[in-house]
């Protein structure tokens, strides 16, 4: 069973892969396709949900680190937590089809 301490760190670094995630502009149902994951798994993730990872910090940890890696983030692991460094959107990109990417609007 996970400690506090763990569920606080999981939900820290979830929250960190949405906002990257978001930052990037990307779908989760493409993420999920490209990761081999589910929607409701990389939701999870993002939740910092153990219970969705049957209470497992080595099965959530690996998933975590795959849906980063899809994302194309750098993670520094430091002091026994995850720090997102990096993102570069360039090696996802080709995978989303143009009208679901994130438009940047020039006023």
């Amino acid at each position: 069973m996970a400690s506090l301490q763990e569920i606080k760190k999981a939900k820290e670094f979830g929250k960190k892969l949405r906002i990257a995630r978001e930052a990037q502009g990307h779908n989760l149902a493409i993420l999920a396709s490209h990761c081999g994951m589910s929607v409701v798994q990389l939701v999870a993730l993002e939740a910092g949900n153990y219970f969705a990872f049957h209470n497992s910090e080595k099965e959530m940890n690996d998933s975590a680190m795959h849906y980063a890696q899809t994302l194309s983030l750098d993670i520094n692991e430091s002091n026994n937590s995850k720090q997102i460094c990096m993102i570069h959107r360039d090696s996802i990109e080709p995978y989303i089809p143009r009208f679901l990417r994130k438009r940047e609007c020039i006023a």
